[in-house]
């Protein structure tokens, strides 16, 4: 499915490129076809968030805070990306082009949701924690 050829590297252990084969493209589109288009999200960022009542406001602010800059990261490696493409002769598919912008707009509206909901989130789970409220295990009503 898959052929490799090792391409020596200055300095550095053999890189080994790998190419899909016909027969793996060939298998690669039937199990395309057959796949469900599910969206899972996995976070542990949203887990902390859930709980962020149960979290001392330092550690609070400081999740926000990582998040917010791994957001911004993820946004200029996508940037970046989509330089390269546009500058590529060679194009990319509309599909590549397709789930690129759709992971910046991700980052960007993630991104924009942090910083616009970081200090009422902090304030209000301040409060709750000094009114002694909040959800003692965190559960859904």
């Amino acid at each position: 499915l898959v052929s490799v050829t090792s391409v020596a590297q200055e300095k550095r252990p053999d890189k080994k490129v790998y190419h899909i084969t016909e027969a793996g493209r060939a298998a690669l589109q039937e199990a395309l076809v057959r796949t469900q288009p599910r969206h899972k999200v996995r976070s542990e960022f949203l887990v902390l968030m859930y709980f962020a009542h149960l979290l001392p406001p330092e550690r609070l602010a400081e999740v926000l805070d990582r998040q917010a800059e791994h957001f911004e990261a993820v946004r200029e490696r996508l940037t970046e990306c989509e330089r390269q493409i546009d500058s590529s002769e060679c194009g990319a598919p509309a599909g590549v082009r397709f789930t690129l912008g759709y992971g910046m707009a991700m980052m960007r509206a993630a991104l924009e949701y942090l910083q616009t909901h970081r200090g009422a989130l902090i304030e209000e789970t301040a409060a709750e924690r000094e009114e002694g409220s909040g959800h003692s295990a965190g559960t859904a009503t």
